[in-house]
């Protein structure tokens, strides 16, 4: 990587960086898998099979991590773009059909009810007074579907991010209505293995009625300010907002 001028990120070293003036070009390596982001890939991935065998050679890329990378056309602020979309339909299919196995092996009924919110409806878990969990076979099952969901939420499966964070906190000692509602999450995404996550280049349109300095928190933390590393890279190409 440093023969190809790329230097690694101080914040991830699996994530190289090389200067070309007006922007940066990015690698980002994952065992060995390999990720370019560039304006010319393919002319670096050339200079990378001269040294290193890529045995599948190389390609606009389809899946990265279990997350299926697509190129997308929509309307967007009246424009129409192209841009990238993350989904993960495949892997969805794959886990909700062992989950329905595994839960009739552990005595539950998978929903067969159709899942419009990945939330029951006026359900709280902290007022779920059915049995606690005792069986510690059952308890890993639970807290292994929870590592599931959470792994989807990574990869782009925001819309459940609620429903998985409440149902997390109860990873130790679940009770059966903490599984029922697990259950009812599986169900969900059953029903909506297609969504992706569209990456829209374009500036939303927010109207902020207040300044930002109000949301500064000043009169909480009247010294504090941001720690900008010294030797971090010189900011370049569009900004982007948070």
């Amino acid at each position: 990587m440093r023969e190809l001028r790329y230097k690694p990120l101080l914040g991830d070293s699996d994530v190289y960086l090389r200067d070309m003036k007006s922007h940066y070009e990015y690698i980002v390596c994952y065992m060995d898998d390999i990720l370019c982001i560039s304006h010319e890939p393919s002319i670096l991935l050339q200079s990378i099979r001269q040294i290193f065998k890529l045995k599948n050679g190389f390609g606009t890329p389809t899946t990265f991590l279990g997350m299926e990378m697509k190129e997308y056309e929509h309307v967007s602020g009246r424009k129409d773009i192209r841009c990238w979309g993350l989904g993960s339909a495949d892997y969805v299919r794959r886990v909700v059909k062992e989950i329905e196995e595994k839960a009739y092996q552990f005595g539950f009924k998978f929903p067969t009810r159709q899942a419009v919110t990945p939330w029951h409806h006026g359900y709280d878990p902290s007022f779920d007074l059915s049995e606690l969990i005792n069986d510690e076979v059952v308890i890993n099952w639970y807290q292994g579907m929870i590592g599931t969901l959470r792994w989807l939420v990574e990869i782009g499966r925001i819309d459940i991010a609620h429903a998985v964070s409440v149902l997390s906190s109860y990873s130790s000692v679940p009770r059966v209505g903490h599984i029922v509602e697990c259950l009812h999450v599986f169900r969900f995404l059953k029903e909506t293995y297609a969504r992706s996550l569209i990456l829209d280049p374009i500036d939303p349109v927010l109207e902020i009625s207040t300044s930002s300095a109000e949301h500064e928190w000043k009169e909480f933390y009247p010294v504090a300010e941001e720690n900008i590393p010294l030797n971090m890279p010189v900011p370049k190409g569009r900004s982007v907002m948070t």
